[in-house]
């Protein structure tokens, strides 16, 4: 199942980089999940960086009619690879999500974008889950998951801009 979603910045491009490229701003999404055992690795090419987070999320985050199916603990990884910035400090990046031991997985793309008054961040992506007769629901759970991760993403990115 299809996603797109943008969230707007009050800040340029490359302070907005700079956010994504921060191990701290990592961990902050991530254990904003009550996610636990968290783990963030940056690694950095020239201009292109690579962010990978890794965590426990507690069974309750699945719908309470699959979670005979996990466990108390779902491992989680986001990998995030951005490339270098454009001219005016544009960057894309391919970013993958995996639930351990959960056929489900997440793959898209990021674009960070100049705006008139700041920079938006547009996701895009799929959602697929390989569960039969479940599947299609359990991709419209992730979805709107996602989509609460994301403005969750957008107010924990603005409390770390607003301290630079």
């Amino acid at each position: 199942m299809r996603f797109a979603s943008t969230v707007s910045y009050p800040r340029d491009a490359g302070q907005v980089s700079r956010l994504y490229a921060s191990a701290d701003f990592a961990r902050a999404k991530l254990e904003a999940t009550t996610a636990r055992q968290i783990e963030v690795t940056v690694t950095h090419d020239g201009e292109s960086f690579t962010v990978t987070t890794q965590g426990q999320l507690p069974a309750t985050v699945v719908p309470e009619s699959f979670r005979g199916f996990v466990g108390e603990q779902i491992g989680v990884r986001l990998v995030e690879a951005w490339g270098h910035p454009g001219p005016d400090g544009s960057r894309r990046s391919a970013f993958t999500l995996i639930f351990d031991g959960v056929p489900v997985q997440a793959r898209g793309s990021q674009q960070l974008v100049p705006t008139p008054d700041g920079c938006e961040v547009r996701y895009e992506g799929e959602v697929k889950a390989s569960i039969p007769l479940f599947g299609r629901r359990v991709e419209q759970t992730a979805v709107a998951a996602v989509e609460q991760v994301v403005e969750t993403e957008r107010a924990i990115g603005l409390e770390h801009l607003a301290g630079l």
